[in-house]
């Protein structure tokens, strides 16, 4: 389950005051007064045509993966070629746009909420998230359900990554995975 919800995160304000967040409250319209300016400039075709080429280059790519990931080896040439290939498409400038200026979608709050108990639920996170921190709205509301749980139910585990776990430590979390998977069986009795 991955809780980005979307680049630009219009919900994060809405999530912000509904987790009871202390910012104040001009932060948070101030920051959806820029969201509403990045919607605008990118439904202006030829900015965000000129912002994407801007952006669409091995030299960005390989910077952004490189804030993304705590281990800088899993950053090689290979990665960075599968991320720019998509942006060799014909629609690789509306997607992008899409992506900044679209629904968010919901928070994953409600479904694991209502998955809990119906079926053994794992979430691994990395500690240097910068995309969807830790201690951001998501992973604070993961925690507290899991110490409020037990690990068959819900089993939150921290790893020392960025935001793609599975990547950036694929032996740590194929470890976790397949101790989980290994006591599925044995939880359902």
């Amino acid at each position: 389950l991955n809780c980005a919800v979307g680049m630009n995160n219009k919900n994060g304000p809405a999530a912000a005051r509904a987790a009871g967040e202390r910012y104040p409250e001009w932060q948070l319209r101030v920051f959806e007064a820029v969201l509403a300016l990045i919607d605008w400039l990118f439904g202006q075709k030829a900015v965000l045509r000129a912002v994407f080429a801007r952006l669409a280059t091995a030299e960005n790519v390989r910077t952004l993966l490189e804030g993304i990931y705590v281990n800088d080896e899993r950053v090689d040439d290979e990665l960075v070629a599968a991320y720019l290939e998509p942006a060799a498409t014909d629609t690789a400038v509306d997607v992008f746009g899409a992506i900044y200026t679209g629904d968010a979608g919901p928070l994953p709050n409600p479904l694991v909420t209502s998955l809990l108990g119906k079926l053994p639920l794992l979430a691994v996170w990395g500690t240097r998230d910068t995309i969807t921190p830790i201690d951001g709205p998501v992973g604070a509301f993961l925690q507290e359900l899991a110490e409020n749980s037990t690990p068959e139910l819900l089993q939150f585990e921290i790893v020392e990554t960025g935001h793609v776990p599975h990547d950036d430590a694929p032996e740590k979390v194929n470890a976790i995975m397949s101790a989980w998977m290994g006591r599925i069986d044995e939880w359902r009795q």
